[in-house]
């Protein structure tokens, strides 16, 4: 009929690296940049009508004998590998929207081991760096001058540090006992700055890598990372790239903390990829439901299990609002209640709910009950 579907999109890929992959590299995957239906550009074909259909992307492939190491030891953990993504992809498709898909940019993360620099043009990955320091490093230095284990000195650094000496206050300390046994005083402003000489080096080293990757004006810079939590990260940031730089943030239930950055874009830019070809999902929630409370929204498939963080942090669940309660209902077809502690609270969770789905208690409420049945009827004299 000349509709363009998904099927049409994943047969036009797979011809697309047809005879592309060296024998000694392994496909990673394939990036759409834009399509042609009958010589008119478009992005997304599906639905259209039209006889001719192209497809411009990139293609990413990496050596087999590194890929199937990698597959080998997630293997040997009992889990089995559906795909393989980049980093980079996977935090571009979590800040993804109109403004950077149609600019140039830089996306920088700061991780544990590793700070990821990615250009894009509109979109497309086009170059990547990898700077072999992140937040190791810091740790490693608070270790080096206090004489800390090295977790030891990821808590002193969590807790007490700064990322930019400005605010730093040099009449607060704080007592920790090193790996010898012996109590070690931390003042703020003098951790602070070895904190800071090291966090510096890195973003001076990000910044001179993004005038190797591309040479084109670029419009926005993104930092994220478990990194860019240390608090002050903005004051530093912005004295080395200036006040056009931002900050990728996660804010959503359960990942409220940028170290996510990656694993959150990688379930979003999986989903994007599941959308774009037919595949048999379920959709678990309302659209407006996964909006909500994951901020984007979200298909999975039906053999999973889905944990939403303390719900408590909305209004609407202690309110026993009924709308609210609506969209948690949405994510179910039975509701089991198995929460003996908070059955007396009439929220939307453990209320509302309840009203709208078939309902039942589960084993812990069970035994519950039945201890109640049985010190009320056969009550110890």
């Amino acid at each position: 009929d000349g509709i363009v579907t998904k099927s049409d999109i994943s047969r036009i890929m797979q011809t697309n690296v047809y005879n592309k992959i060296d024998e000694n590299y392994e496909l990673i995957t394939v990036i759409p940049i834009d399509y042609k239906l009958d010589n008119k550009t478009v992005k997304n074909p599906v639905g259209m009508m039209g006889k001719k259909l192209k497809l411009n992307s990139l293609i990413i492939s990496a050596p087999k004998k590194n890929t199937y190491s990698f597959i080998r030891a997630i293997e040997k953990c009992g889990l089995e590998v559906i795909d393989i993504m980049l980093g980079s992809m996977s935090d571009y498709a979590l800040f993804d929207n109109e403004f950077i898909s149609n600019n140039n940019g830089v996306i920088i993360n700061i991780g544990a081991g590793k700070t990821t620099v990615s250009a894009f043009y509109k979109g497309i990955l086009v170059n990547e760096d990898v700077i072999e320091m992140g937040g190791i490093n810091v740790d490693a230095d608070i270790s080096f001058m206090y004489k800390t284990k090295l977790k030891d000195s990821k808590k002193i650094k969590e807790r007490y540090a700064l990322a930019h000496k400005q605010l730093a206050n040099a009449k607060e300390n704080s007592t920790v006992v090193n790996k010898l046994g012996e109590k070690v005083e931390v003042n703020q402003y003098e951790l602070t700055e070895y904190v800071e000489a090291r966090l510096k080096d890195i973003l001076k080293k990000a910044k001179s890598s993004i005038n190797y990757l591309t040479k084109k004006e670029i419009s926005y810079i993104i930092i994220t990372g478990g990194m860019t939590e240390i608090k002050d990260f903005n004051i530093l940031a912005e004295s080395i790239f200036g006040k056009n730089v931002t900050f990728g943030s996660v804010n959503i239930i359960g990942v409220r903390d940028n170290k996510y950055s990656t694993s959150v874009g990688m379930i979003k830019n999986f989903n994007n990829k599941l959308n774009q070809k037919e595949k048999s999902v379920r959709i678990m929630a309302e659209r407006r439901a996964s909006k909500v409370l994951f901020g984007f929204d979200f298909q999975v498939n039906a053999a999973i299990v889905l944990m939403l963080e303390n719900i408590r942090f909305y209004k609407e669940e202690e309110a026993n609002d009924k709308d609210f309660a609506k969209l948690l209902a949405s994510f179910a077809d039975i509701y089991v209640f198995d929460a003996f502690a908070t059955a007396h609270r009439k929220h939307a969770s453990t209320y509302a709910v309840a009203q709208l789905l078939p309902n039942a208690v589960g084993f812990l409420v069970e035994k519950e009950l039945e201890m109640f049945d049985k010190v009320l009827s056969e009550p110890e004299h």
